[in-house]
């Protein structure tokens, strides 16, 4: 039992030294990629590690009036709550650090914590505009969550239809069989119904492109975060990077599962360790997509703008995707 505990205790705190790494690696990729897009010659490949250390030595300032317990408290909380969230995702074949039956679920819930962490920060801020910023994050966060929440039920409902191997709520069954090669034409057109959908909302989660004012705005004059600086600031900047990747390891299980096994019938350890490698190359990619979609656009969506856009673009078009399956069920 001691053996087992600090077993996984050191596989998770390699697991997530690696995937901070990568995380970083990922960013400073994206960024060259935007600068080459969009004409500039962009910053070094290890630019956001650099800017996080930087941010880290500067001084931090306690807002008069607030609890100095609490306002330091909600970036250790945030980033606390993502990198948790890390240890549910299985990579590849390899399985997931920590499991449960339902770790969708959990992960879910992890980061709506995180996103919530930030808001709390403004309200203990005491700064009025950072509460305004606070009640923007949090109807952004809802607007979109909603539409993720939906996918989730609907992937989790598909598992247990197709009667797939584990639990209908867990990465794990998504790995090991997945649901493409188990559903007819119009279950497949269900399916790319909720990845786009999916697709939709993780730029809005992760504030990305013209949504960056919607999500969490380190320097706008409203944001929840406008009274964090230093350390703190780099914990809460770094668990939106990290959340980034999260929801973009969700979008790669669910919808890119294609592993070595179900391709080419491949088994042993040594599939498992291309199996790893090919999905931390899909995940690249998934984000590398997401990062050219935000270059070529052009400025900024307002709150307003942006909830709109989730209600009326990927929620209809992930309750389709669910009506889709349904029927696709129905005529089996």
């Amino acid at each position: 039992m001691i053996f087992t505990f600090f077993l996984k205790v050191f596989a998770g705190v390699s697991q997530l030294i690696l995937l901070l790494a990568a995380v970083l690696i990922f960013e400073g990729l994206g960024c060259r990629l935007t600068a080459f897009l969009q004409g500039r010659r962009g910053p070094s490949l290890f630019q956001p590690a650099f800017d996080l250390a930087k941010l880290a030595n500067k001084a931090v300032i306690v807002p008069e009036g607030a609890s100095p317990w609490s306002f330091h408290a909600t970036p250790s909380l945030a980033l606390s709550c993502v990198l948790m969230s890390l240890l549910y995702i299985p990579m590849g074949r390899f399985p997931a650090v920590l499991r449960t039956e339902g770790d969708v679920i959990l992960i879910f819930f992890l980061l709506a914590a995180g996103i919530f962490a930030s808001v709390l920060g403004g309200l203990f801020s005491g700064n009025p505009f950072a509460v305004i910023g606070g009640g923007r994050v949090t109807a952004t966060f809802l607007s979109g969550a909603l539409t993720l929440g939906v996918v989730i039920t609907a992937m989790a409902w598909t598992a247990w239809r197709l009667g797939l191997p584990g639990m209908a709520f867990s990465l794990e069954t998504f790995v090991a069989r997945p649901a493409w090669s188990e559903l007819g034409a119009l279950g497949k057109f269900a399916l790319l119904c909720l990845g786009l959908a999916c697709a939709g909302v993780i730029p809005v989660l992760s504030g990305l492109g013209p949504f960056a004012l919607s999500g969490l705005d380190m320097e706008g004059a409203e944001s929840c975060l406008i009274e964090y600086g230093g350390f703190d600031l780099a914990l809460f900047r770094l668990a939106s990077t990290l959340r980034f990747f999260v929801l973009t390891c969700l979008f790669v299980v669910f919808f890119f599962p294609a592993s070595t096994s179900s391709m080419w019938g491949w088994s042993g350890f040594g599939a498992a360790v291309v199996d790893f490698f090919l999905f931390g190359l899909k995940v690249f990619f998934v984000q590398m997509t997401f990062y050219v979609g935000a270059a070529y656009y052009e400025g900024l969506l307002k709150n307003e703008q942006t909830v709109r856009f989730c209600l009326l673009l990927p929620l209809p078009l992930s309750i389709s995707g669910t009506l889709l399956l349904s029927f696709d069920f129905l005529l089996r």
